[in-house]
């Protein structure tokens, strides 16, 4: 969660706090906030099926 929240506040600090959601998305930055997601959805995926198998 901290990689996906630096990637986010580094986007933040470069198009500001109050900035649309498209100046976002438009951001150079944007890539590596998509990229930390992944990796965070992957780590919860991950988790949660580890969660499942040990209640069985």
């Amino acid at each position: 969660m901290a990689g996906l929240g630096a990637a986010y506040g580094a986007v933040q600090d470069s198009v500001g706090a109050d900035a649309p959601d498209q100046v976002c998305l438009d951001s150079p930055g944007w890539p590596a906030v998509v990229t930390a997601a992944r990796r965070l959805a992957r780590v919860l995926k991950s988790n949660e099926q580890a969660a499942s198998n040990r209640t069985r």
